[in-house]
């Protein structure tokens, strides 16, 4: 009787092993699943690193791999589909803004992510400017004029977001100071044909 006792607890013990062993190899398969979500847009794959979105696109210098803050989906402002085309038909390009706005680090941000934008991938000539007189920065002041093959672009504070083309002065007007950073990330993808 002993024996059979004892077969018994031998039988539960191996059985609770066997399903020790099996639930753990579950597991493991399971975890090295691909979980991955998909955050595809208009067919172009995009890869959270980080807190950067990753994506590659073609340029006239072949696959090239942008990296951006924020998801196309996550994008609120408008940017109408004139101010990219003004931008890929000019040679130069001056930034200009108040020096005195509310969260002027997000416009040195979205002129810095433009500015790297257009030289390195679309070859343009670069100016920064200021609208008034500052100790901040040492740019020159200077505003929107009717000068040839120059386009300007404006960043200013507003009470709505808008942006906006008038000859060759481009105006982004933004009610929030994140709003700067949509505006520049837009208008790449747009350029980019992400959008």
């Amino acid at each position: 009787m002993r024996r059979r006792e004892n077969k018994s607890k031998a039988y539960i013990g191996l059985f609770i092993v066997a399903v020790m062993i099996l639930s753990t190899f579950g597991f493991i398969v399971g975890f090295n699943q691909n979980t991955a979500q998909d955050y595809s847009y208009n067919g172009f794959e995009f890869e959270q690193q980080g807190n950067h979105w990753v994506v590659e696109a073609e340029t006239p210098f072949g696959t090239k791999e942008f990296t951006f803050l924020l998801h196309p989906l996550s994008l609120s402002v408008d940017v109408p589909t004139t101010i990219p085309e003004a931008i890929k038909q000019t040679p130069t390009i001056i930034f200009t803004f108040d020096p005195n706005v509310t969260g002027i680090e997000y416009v040195d941000a979205a002129r810095f992510e433009l500015s790297q934008y257009f030289i390195s991938n679309l070859g343009k000539n670069i100016r920064h400017t200021v609208t008034q007189n500052t100790t901040q920065y040492s740019f020159p002041i200077e505003t929107c004029t009717q000068t040839p093959n120059t386009v300007y672009i404006i960043f200013e504070e507003s009470d709505q977001s808008n942006a906006s083309l008038s000859d060759n002065c481009i105006t982004l007007a933004a009610s929030s100071p994140q709003d700067y950073i949509e505006y520049a990330e837009k208008i790449i993808y747009m350029m980019v044909g992400i959008i």
